[in-house]
Order: C-alpha cells, then sequence, then structure tokens
C-alpha cells in the first residue's frame, strides 16, 4: 500500500507505542494453562450473541465452547453458524489471532484440527506475555473478571 510521509510516520510511532488494555476478560494465566484449549476457544466469549441471534441454540453454543467434548463433533456443530457471523466484528479478533499468531489465512474443514493443536502446544505458562507483551505492547491489563487470583505483572 503506498503511504504518505505522515502517514508512515504515524504508523511508525503507533507501532511503537505501549498500551493500556482498559477491558479485559481473561483468567488467570494459571487457569489459562491449565485448560484445554482450541480453535473454538476463541469463540468462548463476544461471539456468543452472535451465534445465537444467527440461529444457534444455546445449549448448543454450551457444547461448542466446551473443549472436553470431541472437536470434530462441536466443529461440526460450529461450522454453518460461523458462516454467518465470520464478517462480523466480534469474529474477526478470532481470525486475526489464527493469522497472526498461528500462520493460517482462514478458520476452516482442512486446518481447524491443526490449528487446534497449535493453540494447545502453546498454550504454557508466559502465553499472556508472549502475547500480550510482545506481539500486542500491551503494558497493562485491566481485568473485568470478578476474581483477584492474578500474580502475573499485567
Amino acid at each position: 500500500m503506498n503511504y504518505t510521509k505522515t502517514e508512515e510516520r504515524l504508523i511508525e510511532a503507533m507501532e511503537n507505542m505501549m498500551i493500556v488494555d482498559a477491558h479485559e476478560h481473561l483468567p488467570p494465566e494459571h487457569v489459562r494453562t491449565s485448560s484445554k484449549v482450541d480453535v473454538l476457544t476463541l469463540f468462548a466469549h463476544y461471539t456468543r450473541t452472535d451465534l445465537i441471534t444467527s440461529g444457534m441454540k444455546p445449549d448448543d453454543y454450551n457444547t461448542v465452547i466446551d473443549s472436553e467434548k470431541p472437536l470434530d463433533d462441536r466443529w461440526k456443530m460450529f461450522k454453518p453458524y460461523f458462516e454467518h457471523i465470520r464478517y462480523g466484528s466480534y469474529a474477526r479478533p478470532a481470525l486475526i489471532a489464527v493469522k497472526e499468531f498461528y500462520r493460517f489465512d482462514d478458520i476452516n474443514d482442512d486446518n481447524y484440527r491443526e490449528i487446534s493443536e497449535r493453540m494447545q502446544s502453546e498454550n504454557t505458562p508466559g502465553i499472556y506475555h508472549r502475547i500480550m507483551r510482545d506481539k500486542c505492547k500491551i503494558r497493562v491489563a485491566l481485568t473485568q473478571a470478578g476474581r483477584t487470583d492474578y500474580n502475573d505483572d499485567l
């Protein structure tokens, strides 16, 4: 893309900014890393409303985000509704995360298992630092999770 010199300076300045995340819903890292995660974990919060308004039953949603249930079964339940929400603002962060952290351009039948395997293998202590600090340049996150057992410096 062709940018003016002013646009280039602004982009460079923004790329070097440290960020305060003023509204986050992450559990403590020790909770995250002791849990099983997969590609459908990326749809376990804000996309709930989009999925349900697109026709998914609330009980099906609860099954889809339950990582203890078989991934293939949950993917089959999720996929038709994903097609309805994929271009919405709540699904966008999941697609960005898949691209930025796991190097996939999309989530589909051919790669949801591999994305899930990568997510689980990288779900180790330090994940918040690697993603939030190193990649996203977040200096501090104000967490809205109704708990106080956070023991990290974010």
